[in-house]
């Protein structure tokens, strides 16, 4: 691990009573931190300055938060703060166009909920922008969310009746699965998305306080109410792998969270400290003093690099307590936002230059139609552009092959899957065989274990992060089948009625 140290950086004070939420917005340039005065304070992660408080009579207490950032383009992003309430209300705040600003006028109240029916958790499915809410009675909900404006209920489920779902995650090739936590029967139930069909449930050895899904999705941070301690879980399994050197004296709910890249855990305590843990150890490697109960953390890094970890205090002043670690070495932009950057500023720069030249021919030909030459036409002068856009290096041209999901051949299969092969969202390669215009662009996909099935067909050859080519890869095989295999040594044919990835593609 790094040897640089976290750094005490401010306190965020003016909560008036116990911090219950802590969010970063989707780029982690904004924090937001709600308690139990009713009221949602909006910080700036560039100097910690206060931004704005927001209050609504009929929240009572606000008991979680989601930021919903829209997948449109920065000019049309939408931007709404989801606020939850104890007395089963949840509110969508949006943000203004052209600045920070939240409009609490454009406020919009939705009874999700019975009346005092609180609001337990929330989390915001980015990729198909959705949100899945639950409350303390058990009843579990899904919206589409409506331009960051409304809500559209896409289905319900009540569970287990007076069962409280602690910790809700997405997870899953496509974010097509969610994964639930009960606080006092330790029950984790992993459920279809699309259709909230439970695909397969287990009972973890201890009552649940809190979980936290690693990013790689492989581990799982679960916080032992029973026993009063953190433990770690290999996920999707229902034995602990290690408890974690963090032991808390109260038997309340304590918050874990993930920060760089999972390589670190962090907790806060009940005796005013925050304990930051290497994942590889299990060890302690650094403890942030602090004050008071600290219930709530969060993490984030930051445009510079710089990872943030924030404590929120339950008791005392009810202040949040900010620490900050520079990155281990100079901090660049990850290469795929680069090439994206270069690719949008390049059609930036081509529309303003289509712009100017257009305003310069029409002048040409209004003032001195003589100059007018027929290579100054506007119109094709604007397929030309339009045409190189098209074949610019890096972006997706007239076909793309885009293998989607994952199909397990049983539930059994999938629930017994212990170590998954997840492929980058963004690895683009070239395939043998597909034109030099056409990209094969490979999606988030996991697949079972080799033994689970027998046979193979070579096709791509899987490995972790990375897709490589295959001379027997052919067009027929990538653009028409339905079915892409693996080298055997990976990932085999499953039985007959399964299938691995669906294959589709996009003119």
């Amino acid at each position: 691990m790094s040897a640089l140290q976290y750094q005490f950086l401010c306190d965020l004070k003016g909560s008036k009573g116990p911090i219950s939420c802590v969010v970063f917005n989707r780029d982690a340039t904004l924090v937001f931190i709600g308690s139990d005065d009713g009221h949602v304070r909006i910080y700036s992660t560039t100097d910690f300055t206060h931004l704005q408080t927001l209050h609504e009579p009929a929240w009572g207490k606000v008991t979680a938060l989601a930021c919903i950032d829209s997948e449109s383009a920065a000019s049309d992003r939408v931007r709404t703060l989801c606020v939850g309430s104890i007395r089963g209300l949840v509110s969508l705040v949006p943000q203004a166009k052209h600045n920070t600003w939240f409009t609490q006028r454009s406020l919009k109240s939705i009874e999700v909920f019975e009346f005092n029916d609180s609001v337990s958790a929330q989390v915001y499915d980015a990729a198909n922008q959705r949100i899945a809410i639950a409350s303390h009675g058990g009843t579990l909900k899904l919206f589409s969310v409506d331009g960051g404006v409304d809500l559209i209920e896409l289905w319900t489920v009540v569970d287990a009746p007076g069962i409280i779902p602690i910790s809700l995650a997405f997870f899953g090739g496509g974010n097509q699965s969610l994964l639930v936590h009960k606080l006092e029967n330790g029950e984790m139930t992993c459920r279809d998305a699309q259709t909230s069909e439970v695909l397969w449930k287990k009972h973890l050895t201890c009552a649940v306080g809190h979980a936290a899904l690693s990013p790689r999705e492989d581990l799982l941070l679960v916080h032992n109410l029973t026993e009063s301690y953190a433990q770690v879980y290999c996920f999707p399994g229902s034995l602990p792998e290690a408890i974690l050197p963090v032991q808390f004296k109260r038997q309340i709910t304590f918050q874990g969270a993930w920060a760089e890249d999972g390589k670190i855990a962090v907790y806060g305590s009940d005796h005013g400290t925050i304990y930051v843990l290497d994942m590889v150890t299990r060890e302690v490697i650094q403890q942030l003093p602090t004050r008071g109960l600290i219930q709530t953390v969060a993490t984030a890094q930051l445009s510079n690099g710089h990872h943030i970890i924030i404590g929120g205090s339950s008791s005392g002043d009810f202040r949040a307590s900010v620490w900050s670690k520079q990155p281990d070495e100079p901090y660049n932009e990850p290469a795929s936002e680069r090439s994206a950057t270069r690719v949008n500023n390049w059609s930036r720069n081509a529309e303003r230059g289509v712009i100017l030249f257009l305003c310069f021919a029409i002048a040409i030909k209004s003032f001195f139609p003589a100059l007018a030459l027929s290579s100054l036409n506007p119109i094709l002068f604007l397929r030309s552009v339009h045409l190189a856009a098209l074949h610019t290096p890096g972006t997706v041209a007239q076909a793309t092959v885009v293998l989607t999901k994952t199909v397990y051949a049983t539930a059994e299969q999938a629930a017994s899957t212990q170590t998954a092969l997840v492929l980058s969202n963004d690895v683009l390669r070239h395939v043998e065989g597909v034109e030099s215009d056409e990209l094969l662009s490979v999606a988030r996909i996991t697949t079972v274990q080799p033994e689970i099935v027998t046979q193979t067909v070579t096709a791509l050859r899987l490995e972790p992060q990375i897709v490589t080519v295959v001379p027997h890869l052919v067009e027929e095989s990538t653009l028409t089948g339905d079915v892409l295999y693996a080298e055997e040594q990976i990932v085999e044919d499953l039985p007959p009625g399964g299938s691995t990835l669906s294959v589709s593609v996009s003119p």
